[in-house]
């Protein structure tokens, strides 16, 4: 069976091939862009790429200092949680953004 293209047909095949090109460049960028989360006041800091590999975690000498292990491990966690979130947000964002140029669907979740 063939299928014959028109006009109208070639015009959204474009469109998807170049959303298709941005996406992926996009893509590269954020992997490479580090995001950062602060908790408890700036006790504790979290830095992760954009492609979720941790790259820094920061602690204050006084909440060290404190000793309170539950909590420190707390804030950790929670910085941590923090920084992925960040960077899921901005990729979704910048995902959706891209395929609104060619008006698909707001999909929660697609990419």
């Amino acid at each position: 069976m063939n299928v014959r293209l028109n006009n109208k047909n070639n015009n959204m095949l474009e469109k998807i091939q170049n959303m298709q090109s941005q996406m992926e460049n996009a893509s590269k960028e954020l992997d490479d862009k580090v995001y950062s989360f602060e908790v408890g006041g700036g006790a504790v800091k979290a830095e992760i790429k954009g492609s979720m590999e941790l790259t820094g975690l920061y602690i204050n000498q006084e909440t060290i200092n404190e000793g309170d292990g539950e909590m420190l491990s707390d804030l950790i966690i929670a910085a941590v949680n923090g920084a992925l979130n960040t960077a899921k947000k901005d990729k979704n964002d910048t995902m959706e953004n891209i395929s609104a140029g060619i008006g698909l669907p707001n999909i929660p979740g697609l990419f």
